[in-house]
């Protein structure tokens, strides 16, 4: 069984990464984490 992931979902985890790192900050994330949303 394969677990590799494909190019197009590479890409999408790519692009996702891209977005959180320009649009969220630590403290956020930290605030989220805590509230457990």
């Amino acid at each position: 069984m394969d677990f590799e992931l494909t190019k197009e979902q590479k890409e999408v985890q790519a692009a996702a990464r891209e977005f959180a790192q320009k649009e969220f900050k630590p403290e956020l994330a930290r605030e989220y984490d805590r509230r457990e949303e």
